[in-house]
């Protein structure tokens, strides 16, 4: 669990991880302003390995000012290298601005 206080807000951000057994593990994390009293952001992950690299599927719910937001999560990691990575983004709403 992580406490971020800034200047008029109060962020909470707790996750999990359960590992169901050699091959399958289950993630959440769900991000609470207190200030407002907003459940900001939810994250869903189901996690299967593979033996050198891991995968994972999952969904994300993020209110964005009374309006939400759902997506979808699907992440490779390479168990040798797990803190490398590079930003995929696929937005085809936007302009390319």
């Amino acid at each position: 669990m992580a406490i971020r206080s800034f200047q008029n807000s109060s962020l909470f951000v707790v996750g999990g991880y359960y590992r169901i057994n050699d091959n399958w593990g289950v993630g959440a994390q769900e991000q609470y302003e207190a200030t407002t009293g907003i459940l900001e952001e939810q994250r869903y992950s189901i996690y299967r390995d593979l033996s050198a690299w891991v995968a994972s599927f999952g969904g994300v719910i993020r209110d964005n000012s009374g309006v939400n937001e759902y997506g979808v999560l699907f992440t490779i990691t390479l168990k040798a290298f797990p803190k490398f990575g590079f930003d995929l983004n696929f937005d085809p709403g936007s302009t390319g601005q």
